[in-house]
């Protein structure tokens, strides 16, 4: 698994619940290669296919920088059953920004399933 002194996570994790480490700037790669093996033909712009995998194919999107570490999902769809079951899972390897928006966004979309 890609993680540096606990910065957190690197990779993608895919809606059955399987992680795929990716290097810094290879996030791209691995959503226009993916999106291509689902015959969803990508775009070839980075933020489009990133965040065509998140909205469309429900991906989380795990990376960290120097200073911060960060996870994306599409908040429209949430998190599957199995992403949180392996999120939960690997907490302690997610940076400490990682934890707080998974908690956070749990939080929000239960909220917002409850309304």
């Amino acid at each position: 698994m890609n993680q540096t002194q606990n910065k957190g996570l690197s990779g993608w994790l895919s809606p059955d619940g399987e992680f795929f480490p990716c290097g810094y700037s290879q996030h791209h790669g691995f959503a226009y290669d993916k999106l291509e093996e689902l015959n969803k033909n990508p775009s070839g712009g980075i933020m489009t296919d990133i965040d065509r995998l998140q909205e469309e194919e429900q991906y989380a999107y795990f990376g960290y920088s120097v200073v911060s570490s960060y996870l994306f999902i599409s908040l429209k769809k949430g998190f599957t059953s199995k992403q949180i079951v392996w999120i939960e899972a690997n907490i302690d390897k997610l940076g400490e920004e990682q934890r707080k928006f998974f908690e956070d966004a749990k939080e929000l979309l239960a909220n917002k399933n409850n309304e």
